[in-house]
């Protein structure tokens, strides 16, 4: 495989049904990567708009999967954060969890 291919998909995980278009994966990882801090900015404006006052929640990375095209982040929260520490902004790519899956870029509380 070069990192050369192209097309489009539809997605589905769970409850999100997402269209993908693909491009040279050198084009679309650079360009992910350098809006980065505009993403994350978004996901702690969607957390605050979701969330209540005081509510603990994180930023996750996906581990690139699926011979390395699958790339994300999200904001995640459960009630069992509640006594998490706050650690603020790990700096990319992120702290790998124990049990793996997601890397972990901050864990964060609503204003």
């Amino acid at each position: 495989m070069t990192g050369q291919e192209q097309g489009r998909a539809i997605e589905i995980n769970g409850r999100l049904v997402t269209v993908v278009d693909f491009f040279p994966r050198e084009q679309t990882t650079a360009a992910w990567l350098r809006d980065m801090p505009k993403h994350l900015e978004q996901l702690h404006i969607w957390a605050r708009e979701a969330l209540p006052p005081g509510t603990v929640y994180e930023i996750r990375g996906r581990i690139p999967g699926d011979y390395g095209r699958t790339q994300g982040v999200a904001w995640y929260h459960e009630p069992e954060m509640a006594d998490w520490e706050v650690t603020g902004p790990i700096p990319w790519p992120g702290e790998k969890t124990p049990l793996g899956g997601y890397m972990r870029l901050g864990t964060f509380r609503t204003p």
